[in-house]
């Protein structure tokens, strides 16, 4: 292969049009890199949204469905039981508490921590960053309280004493027990459906067939008591506390 080493310039007439070709050159280079890496972290983002929209869709968006629709039936047991403490015997009152079972359920945000962990949230619009936040910042509490129901319902079942009569003092902390249960079922249900409202807001709502599925399931175990949520925005966000109060009124039922 021939190599024709560059021409010296002939004369300085030719200087201005040498350095415009090189100043021409060095521009398509930086405008092609700046494509290409636009391209990359365009395709970066995509595919964080992507990972997020799966795990809010099919996991804490069908949780949160779920316990909106059997809010009422949770309410309707774990009041039920604290009535009974007044005149039920104490095998019956064991019967109960064993037959009290919120489901447990974790709330992922695992999609959304490696989002904030890359440089990829940099990359993204803020007014969108900030929409994606909104259903992630209620889990973190929402994850407490699923943690506080579950030792509440552990304390429910095995605070009586496995046989014998009760004391008075075993049936107030029963109802203590009981009382906190429902507080913390009427909190998470709440803040299930505000994940609802955000997602419908962010244009995720679940699929009408998903729903349909959820709520068949639900009253194979929970009855005719399990009802649908309806989600109407602006109504449904003015339902809510601030996340500092609720963590306050969690720990305080505790």
């Amino acid at each position: 292969m021939d190599f024709h080493p560059p021409k010296a310039i002939q004369s300085i007439k030719e200087l201005p049009r040498e350095i415009l070709v090189i100043v021409l050159g060095v521009s398509i280079a930086l405008i092609g890199e700046s494509l290409v890496d636009g391209y990359r972290w365009r395709e970066k983002v995509t595919n964080a949204e992507e990972e997020m929209k799966l795990e809010l869709l099919a996991d804490n968006g069908p949780q949160a469905f779920v316990r909106v629709a059997i809010a009422k039936c949770l309410d309707s047991s774990i009041s039920r039981i604290h009535e009974s403490a007044e005149t039920a015997s104490a095998p019956e009152l064991r019967k109960l508490a064993h037959a009290y079972a919120p489901p447990f359920r974790t709330w992922d945000t695992e999609a959304w921590k490696a989002l904030l962990a890359s440089d990829v949230a940099s990359h993204m619009d803020p007014a969108r960053l900030v929409d994606w936040s909104e259903p992630y910042r209620l889990f973190p509490i929402m994850t407490q309280w699923s943690q506080l129901e579950s030792e509440l319902v552990t304390e429910l079942q095995e605070g009586l004493p496995i046989s014998g009569d009760l004391s008075r003092e075993d049936l107030h902390q029963f109802q203590r027990t009981a009382a906190s249960l429902r507080r913390v079922n009427a909190k998470l249900a709440s803040k299930s459906k505000l994940v609802l409202v955000r997602l419908k807001k962010n244009g995720m709502p679940l699929p009408e067939s998903e729903m349909a599925e959820l709520l068949d399931k639900a009253r194979g175990i929970y009855g005719e008591c399990v009802r649908a949520p309806v989600v109407d925005g602006e109504e449904t966000e003015s339902e809510f506390t601030n996340e500092a109060e609720m963590r306050r009124e969690a720990l305080e039922g505790s």
